[in-house]
């Protein structure tokens, strides 16, 4: 079992063996305790480590005397020399590389076939880094979101972020890509929903929609069913369903009453109602 909080887990359908058969799905999950670990659930739920998240910073030290002192040293150095992991995501199309970001603020790009070492490690933000996410249109691109208040995007071949959104003054709780458009995406933080469309504007989100008040926003989703629908929980164990209806309209114009928009660009008309688990 993991030694810490576990932030995320996903599942990851392994890619078919050189017979051509189905090796089936796998439970990955990301810890606090700095490790990557993979769940066989066809074996018991055995484990194997598939990454130990090394800090890329100094780790703090104490000094201490005699035996139990040295004891103490060799305990802390094995548990601060590693980082404490955040969020993971596998590869649309590769189940062998991952990325997965950490508390100190770094995304590491990893293959399941190096334990050891990462393939490439990106200094992401100044803070904790909450989501991780690979573009589902393009392979080589993907979304970070932090507690600095940013949404940024990576190309997997630069070591610094093609473009990065801001949200306000607060914390990125979360992030999704649109599976039906490339250049929309949805970042979330606690008070409010931020829609962007990359091709209208890449200064402000198209909408900006806020939360009930005394309520924070946890998680967002798009749907994949036809339709522009919008999935998000909040702390009062709601999740509120959103219809954005006007994706296609290309004429911009002052919003009616009902409507939400927050820059230029087209028009989203927000509908939905919190239904409870």
């Amino acid at each position: 079992k993991h030694m810490g909080a576990v932030w995320q887990v996903q599942w990851v359908r392994l890619e078919q063996g050189g017979g051509g058969e189905d090796r089936g799905e796998t439970l990955t999950s990301i810890s606090a305790d700095g490790r990557v670990t993979r769940w066989a659930v066809r074996k018991g739920l055995d484990c194997q480590d598939l990454m130990r998240l090394k800090r890329t910073g100094e780790g703090r030290t104490r000094r201490t005397a005699g035996v139990e002192g040295q004891r103490e040293r060799k305990n802390e150095a094995l548990i601060w020399r590693l980082a404490c992991g955040t969020c993971v995501d596998f590869h649309p199309q590769d189940s062998n590389v991952y990325l997965a970001g950490t508390e100190e603020g770094f995304i590491h790009r990893c293959s399941c076939s190096y334990s050891e070492q990462h393939l490439q490690s990106y200094s992401a933000h100044q803070g904790p880094v909450y989501r991780v996410l690979w573009s589902p249109f393009e392979p080589e691109v993907f979304l970070s979101c932090s507690s600095d208040w940013s949404v940024r995007l990576w190309r997997v071949d630069l070591t610094s972020p093609v473009l990065t959104l801001q949200c306000g003054s607060q914390a990125v709780l979360d992030v999704a890509w649109s599976p039906h458009s490339p250049t929309l995406l949805a970042a979330l933080t606690a008070e409010a929903l931020h829609v962007w469309d990359l091709s209208s504007s890449t200064l402000d989100p198209v909408l900006v929609s806020p939360g009930r008040r005394g309520v924070h926003m946890t998680r967002v989703a798009f749907s994949r069913a036809p339709g522009h629908c919008l999935l998000v929980g909040d702390s009062d164990g709601h999740v509120t369903l959103y219809q954005l209806k006007g994706l296609l309209q290309t004429k911009v114009r002052s919003p009616r009453p009902g409507e939400v928009s927050s820059g230029p660009g087209p028009v989203f008309i927000l509908t939905g109602g919190p239904l409870s688990y």
